[in-house]
């Protein structure tokens, strides 16, 4: 058999395990984090906040899409929903990334937070509508990857830290590359024939202990600002 080419079973049982976790690793943050935002009031963790909440959403619908593709293949059926899955997906995972850089720029944004809601609005809707027309997942991977980059180059840029590798290697640098860094492979990995089954759980238990590592530190974070 071709180690390329997943049986449907296991393929199923995979992603539903790994969008249980993550699920409830994202609500878990979400709802850690509401207590942080509420004592401290910063407007970065109200970011950060949202990349949760906006994540859980935005894997619900992967998972969504990989269910009707796999009921497809057994039943050769297609709920009438289906395209429209497309631009949730788009919508959702886009506010995701904004948020990610939101909470990267906080302290540097000059925009009242109606002005924020608008423009990210509108681009990820935007963004959402042209995936739901062209069906090109690698569209939107493009447009939130661009997003990211800039947001980045921007970060270094205006940065008062030292040295580069200072700005590259922050706590806070790393932890939203990575939770960006993994979404983009969580789209990837939509193709069953992209990885064999082994290369695929052990990304999906890479991505899983980022989150885990995420938790713990809200965790930690949360206890120091109570015993403040």
């Amino acid at each position: 058999m071709n180690p390329y080419i997943l049986p449907v079973k296991e393929f199923f049982a995979i992603e539903i395990i790994y969008f249980l976790i993550i699920a409830a690793l994202c609500l878990a943050i979400f709802l850690r984090t509401r207590e942080i935002y509420k004592l401290t009031g910063h407007r970065s963790i109200g970011f950060f906040r949202n990349i949760f909440l906006y994540f859980t959403i935005g894997y619900f619908f992967r998972f969504l899409h990989l269910a009707i593709i796999i009921a497809k293949m057994n039943t050769g059926l297609v709920p009438l929903f289906h395209r429209f899955n497309f631009i949730f997906i788009g919508y959702f995972s886009t506010l995701a990334v904004f948020n990610i850089c939101l909470a990267t720029l906080a302290k540097k944004i000059k925009f009242s937070d109606i002005q924020i809601i608008i423009w990210t609005q509108t681009i990820a809707i935007v963004s959402s509508i042209i995936l739901f027309m062209t069906k090109s997942l690698g569209f939107i991977v493009l447009i939130q990857m661009t997003i990211f980059i800039v947001t980045l180059i921007y970060s270094l840029v205006t940065s008062k830290r030292p040295t580069l590798s200072s700005k590259l290697f922050s706590s806070n640098s790393i932890t939203y590359g990575m939770l960006f860094m993994f979404w983009v492979i969580s789209v990837i990995l939509f193709n069953r024939r992209m990885f064999t089954m082994n290369m695929r759980i052990v990304l999906y238990i890479i991505s899983i202990l980022v989150f885990v590592s995420i938790f713990i530190r809200v965790h930690k974070r949360l206890k120091y600002v109570q015993e403040r």
